[in-house]
């Protein structure tokens, strides 16, 4: 659930092909396999389905900009939730040192625990702006 956007184009990554389907038809863009994007080359993105479509042709631009801002809070959390636990220590995470490695580990679960109310929100708006893009008929 990546997006990556440059000047007017979008292009954002679905794990679910029928929900880039139905995401591509509504915005009129294509869906296609990520590692076929060059954007999007990366190995994370392997095994999902790329949208890429332009926000110029779009009738509600400010809808389908508060959908990727909504996905993109889904990710700052995420990767929110790791820097809290972990940090950028990556030798230890997975070296030896595994009292460090439980204090990281309760670290990030008492942060996902105290900003799951926060998450579960952002996921719902995620999920009502998908279906007001694809289920409406402006589009």
């Amino acid at each position: 659930m990546n997006t990556y956007q440059h000047e007017d184009t979008i292009i954002t990554t679905f794990y679910d092909y029928e929900k880039a389907r139905l995401f591509a038809k509504a915005v009129r863009g294509r869906v296609s396999p990520s590692n076929k994007v060059d954007e999007l080359s990366n190995l994370s993105f392997v095994g999902k389905h790329a949208v890429t479509f332009s926000l110029s042709n779009q009738p509600d631009k400010e809808l389908i900009q508060q959908f990727i801002d909504e996905r993109m809070k889904l990710v700052a959390f995420e990767v929110q939730a790791t820097q809290v636990g972990y940090g950028n220590d990556r030798n230890d995470r997975y070296g030896r040192n595994f009292d460090y490695q439980q204090a990281c580990a309760e670290r990030e679960v008492l942060h996902r625990a105290n900003h799951a109310n926060e998450v579960k929100s952002t996921e719902e708006r995620v999920i009502i702006l998908f279906n007001k893009i694809v289920f409406s008929p402006e589009f």
